[in-house]
């Protein structure tokens, strides 16, 4: 049993309430835990849900390989295209 729980029932039973008002206070303290509990439970769901949406997932990514290829394809045929036309001018100036 949890220790703080036996120190609470120790306490009810020592104060001499009767049946009703230590019916009462374990309904109020249970109430409490129950809460405590629902709330930890939630942020721990929250948590895992900011967590696993943060992280790219390849299945969902709309790009397949082959558009990815074809994209980097056309970047790097750019680039060289513009390097070359640097090349050509540089060459012009001189």
């Amino acid at each position: 049993m949890n220790r703080k729980f036996e120190l609470f029932l120790d306490d009810l039973f020592d104060l001499g309430f009767d049946n009703a008002r230590i019916k009462k206070e374990l309904t109020l303290y249970m109430h409490k835990v129950e809460g405590y509990y629902s709330e930890k439970t939630r942020e721990q769901l929250y948590e895992r849900k900011r967590r696993s949406s943060s992280t790219p997932r390849l299945q969902e990514d709309p790009l397949d390989k082959n558009e990815l290829l074809k994209h980097l394809n056309r970047s790097v045929e750019e680039a060289r295209k513009q390097i070359l036309r640097r090349r050509v001018k540089q060459e012009i100036a001189n």
